[in-house]
């Protein structure tokens, strides 16, 4: 994200994984009545995640805001609205490839994906799944798998308001992540403490975590999480 004092120009990234809306264009970028915002046409270039297996569709939006609020709304309204059509059938796909999979491993990663897209609608579904794959996850000794799989737990956890028992796991996660030089799980369980520290009110704390998990998302050029560190980290200044 870049900001240009003179006109307040920020440049959000909006990430959609390739497939879901082929036309953009098709895309109704409606904005509530009475916000301030300029919405240019996206420029979407293609990449890939950090592991090479998805392709993703990077959005540039360019447009000018009149407070910082609006940004983190603005963000949330573009996010809600590329990735909902696409929740559902990336939930079929994830259970397809579950039932189709008889590798350990994988299926650790499957279950912890599975779960995280029952994240806004039933965390206790996102608990089952992470917690079945965290129980395999230590059968197998997969620690990459544990940190993932605990992850996934931790968002079921602070849905349902559970903070000091997400708290407790997103630290578990993130010294697995750490102690192996896993750079994606640990952004993410450092992501999640920062979110937790927020949701009880210690914005310097949560800021202190989210600012390091930018730092990790920077490091391994994982843009999904560095748009949504971008936006947390503003409206800690709230």
């Amino acid at each position: 994200m870049s900001i240009r004092d003179s006109d307040n120009l920020i440049t959000l990234l909006i990430v959609t994984r390739l497939g879901d809306y082929e036309d953009l264009d098709a895309i109704q970028y409606r904005l509530w009545t009475g916000w301030k915002v300029r919405l240019r046409k996206p420029q979407c270039p293609l990449t890939s995640d950090t592991e090479g297996s998805e392709r993703f569709r990077v959005c540039n939006f360019n447009y000018t805001v009149n407070d910082m609020k609006t940004l983190s709304l603005t963000f949330l309204w573009l996010l809600i609205h590329c990735v909902a059509i696409a929740q559902n059938k990336l939930t079929e796909k994830l259970k397809s490839q579950l039932a189709a999979t008889h590798q350990d491993t994988a299926r650790v990663m499957l279950m912890a994906d599975l779960g995280l897209q029952f994240k806004n609608t039933n965390p206790d579904s996102t608990i089952y799944y992470g917690q079945k794959a965290l129980t395999l996850a230590e059968q197998i000794k997969f620690l990459r798998g544990e940190a993932h799989a605990i992850n996934t737990i931790t968002l079921g956890m602070r849905e349902k308001g559970e903070l000091p028992k997400a708290l407790e796991l997103s630290m578990k996660a993130y010294q697995i992540g750490l102690a192996n030089n896993y750079v994606y799980e640990s952004s993410a369980s450092v992501r999640r403490i920062g979110h937790v520290y927020m949701d009880l009110k210690e914005y310097r704390t949560s800021l202190k975590y989210l600012q390091r998990a930018l730092q990790l998302s920077e490091s391994i050029q994982h843009k999904r999480g560095m748009a949504i560190e971008y936006v947390t980290i503003g409206m800690t200044y709230e």
